[in-house]
């Protein structure tokens, strides 16, 4: 023991030194765990949210959710599909579409009636329910129906989301016949599935004036730009996982339909590299009709006005527009509304 323990000593006693030491040994503790907390919650709060873990809550029983009874229907071939190879042998070109979606896992549960008519449920288990709304929105023409978190029926086919799986129940012969079933197996699944999910976030920058019924698309990759509106440059805006982009159409001026197109990337830095290549390709190439800060518009041959800008982490595009002030509109519209969420 040095002087300064024993001189303590004299000042205190023992005992009084004692109760001294424990007290600053019990507040150095309660100081490290005050630190240890805060710093937990600086690095959750801290994360972006593209480079966060993907959580997943709950699992799914897809041969529970596929396994309904219903009259006069039993069950029949049951197939599971677990990777995208398999998927590719299932699906063939659509394959990719619905790997662009998040695919995680697929069941195929065929039924089989009295008469022998054949009914196929395909219950498509997605990473994320803005993946599964996205899928279901690829196609939704047809009579809408109450089931799940969106569905519509069309020609035997009737399509439904809810939380993060899509539903496909399929008859091919003689569907009209069987309305009443196709319904009834879609109802049966839907309360089968214990949760809900959210709609992606982009969608709330969709200008709604004279917005076309139907026509929302939500997607991330090129394969499913190319099959809403086609244009061969757009393989420069770099679509990926990591982006979120929707479409839209809009009824003005009696049949015309031009189209919004909003993605979303990462960071400004991805958003500027895609705005700089895919004008080079497209814009860069046509007539120049208006052009400042925001917004440039262009002419193309057809005599289209087709417009393309950038905000922060955004591109806003339009097509399909017959007049420089419309293509102008819809994309300050959009701009507008990415600006309110700075």
């Amino acid at each position: 023991m040095d002087d300064d323990y024993y001189g303590l000593i004299t000042k205190y006693g023992i005992r009084k030194l004692d109760a001294i030491f424990l007290g600053v040994c019990k507040l150095r503790y309660l100081n490290s765990v005050f630190i240890f907390f805060i710093l937990i919650l600086f690095f959750a709060c801290g994360r972006d949210k593209h480079n966060q873990a993907e959580v997943i809550p709950h699992e799914y029983d897809l041969t529970f959710i596929a396994d309904v009874n219903i009259s006069r229907w039993k069950p029949d071939i049951t197939r599971f599909i677990y990777n995208k190879e398999n998927l590719k042998k299932y699906a063939g070109n659509l394959a990719e579409l619905y790997s662009s979606y998040g695919f995680k896992k697929l069941i195929v549960k065929q039924y089989i009636n009295l008469e022998s008519k054949i009914l196929k449920v395909e219950i498509f288990e997605l990473n994320n329910s803005e993946n599964a709304f996205g899928l279901y929105s690829f196609d939704t023409i047809g009579k809408k129906q109450d089931i799940g978190q969106g569905a519509v029926y069309n020609h035997g086919i009737l399509k439904f989301w809810k939380d993060r799986l899509f539903v496909r129940i399929v008859v091919n012969e003689d569907y009209k016949e069987i309305e009443k079933d196709i319904i009834s197996f879609a109802k049966a699944i839907a309360d089968k599935i214990s949760y809900e999910g959210q709609k992606p976030d982009i969608i709330e920058l969709i200008p709604e004036e004279n917005l076309v019924t139907d026509s929302l698309c939500f997607f991330h990759h090129n394969i499913c730009l190319n099959n809403i509106y086609y244009v061969p440059e757009t393989h420069a805006l770099n679509l990926s996982d990591e982006t979120d982009a929707v479409a839209v159409q809009y009824k003005v001026d009696g049949n015309v339909y031009p189209r919004l197109i909003i993605v979303r990337y990462p960071d400004e830095i991805s958003a500027e590299n895609a705005y700089k290549s895919f004008s080079e390709l497209y814009f860069d190439v046509n007539t120049a009709i208006y052009n400042d800060d925001k917004i440039n518009v262009v002419r193309t041959e057809e005599g289209e006005y087709n417009s393309i800008s950038l905000r922060r982490n955004y591109i806003v595009l339009v097509f399909e527009s017959r007049s420089s002030n419309t293509s102008r509109e819809l994309a300050g519209a959009a701009l507008k509304k990415i600006g309110r969420k700075e």
